[in-house]
Parts: C-alpha cells; structure tokens; sequence
C-alpha cells in the first residue's frame, strides 16, 4: 500500500481522480472501449477503485481511500493482483505444478524426465517474469495518479491522464 499527502480537500481529490477514471460497464469488461480515458471504475467522496478497461481478469484492480488530514488529505492507494504468492490459486498451481513436473520425473524414462523438468523450470521462470512486470505496472500506475492527484487544475490532471495511456 502507498500513501501520499496533498493539501487539496477530498472533494478535490476525489474530483481530480474522477477526472481519470471512467464509469465501469459491462460493455467495458467485455473489451469495449466507451471513454478514452486510461481507467475504468468508481470514484466516491472517500474512496475509489478503478483498473486498466479489458477483458484482461490478470488487470490490477486498485483500490483507494481519500482521508482528511486537518485542511490536506491523505490519500492511500492499494493494487490487488491476481500474481500474488499469497494468493490461494497461485499457491495451488504452484504445488500441483510441482507434483506434476516430480511425478513424471520418478514415473517415466530419464530423458523424458529432464524435459519435463526444463519445462517446468521455464513455465516458473515465465510466471516469475510476469509477476515482476505487474509489479512494474502498479508502480507506475501508483505514481500517474499521485501525479493526476497533485496537478493543479482538473483539466490538468484529465491532460496527464490522457498522455498515460
């Protein structure tokens, strides 16, 4: 979780991000684009939650509480990834592949083995890679809306949005 600080009040936070993120509709989870702005979801008075529009269920979703800090606000922004160790799925296919990969190794010929073994080292390798490169894209999303958050003008923050995509 990231948290950052501005000395707008929420309303203005909240209308700076709204400025960014478009409505959420079934057409949009079907792949259909209705806005070109670079997020789908809901933004509240105190809270938000957009993602990347697509039908790409690996997306990010991020999810966000605008909090009053005297006269500034305090926003805290969370990614939730499906690439996640702590993730039962993630876990489960992990072990089964596991298993898999160990029981064809004792069960089959030794060459069979060893490719079996390859490949599975590649496929972990690759499930790896594409962690890493989610991580790589929450960054990224993290710090485009504390940029969009800290912009003075709404039109301003919509312009950062827009050359984000």
């Amino acid at each position: 979780m990231a948290t950052f600080g501005t000395p707008l009040r929420p309303n203005d936070v909240a209308e700076r991000i709204r400025a960014v993120v478009a409505r959420d509709s079934g057409i949009v989870r079907w792949g259909g684009r209705t806005s070109d702005l670079p997020f789908v979801g809901t933004v509240g008075e105190y809270f938000f939650t957009f993602r990347r529009p697509g039908r790409n269920s690996f997306k990010p979703l991020f999810l966000g509480h605008i909090r009053e800090a005297g006269d500034a606000s305090a926003v805290d922004i969370e990614a939730r990834n499906i690439f996640n160790a702590r993730n039962p799925v993630v876990l489960f296919v992990t072990v089964f592949a596991i298993v898999l990969v160990g029981g064809s190794a004792l069960t089959s010929g030794r060459g069979f083995a060893l490719i079996i073994i390859v490949l599975g080292a590649l496929l972990l390798g690759a499930s790896y890679a594409l962690i890493g490169w989610r991580r790589a894209e929450i960054r990224r999303i993290s710090g485009l809306i504390e940029r969009v958050v800290r912009a003075p003008t709404v039109d301003e923050a919509r312009s950062i949005g827009l050359t984000a995509h």
